[in-house]
């Protein structure tokens, strides 16, 4: 899992957030937020992250940072 994936999937899960509500906040598809998770896609653009953190009420380098516990 990549580090974004991780962080992606700890914020969501922090916020009590599915990934299909995450992704009709975004506008980023579930399977998409699914790969990124789950760290198949690790070709992610700089405007699915804004559009991630944006979403999720963080910035681009708390969802891009080491992992928090």
């Amino acid at each position: 899992m990549t580090m974004i994936g991780e962080n992606l999937r700890m914020l969501r899960e922090k916020r009590g957030m599915t990934m299909q509500e995450l992704a009709e906040k975004s506008g980023i598809s579930k399977s998409s937020i699914y790969r990124i998770e789950n760290g198949t896609q690790t070709n992610i653009t700089q405007e699915t992250i804004e559009k991630l953190s944006q979403a999720l009420s963080v910035t681009k380098a708390e969802l891009d940072s080491t992992p928090h516990q």
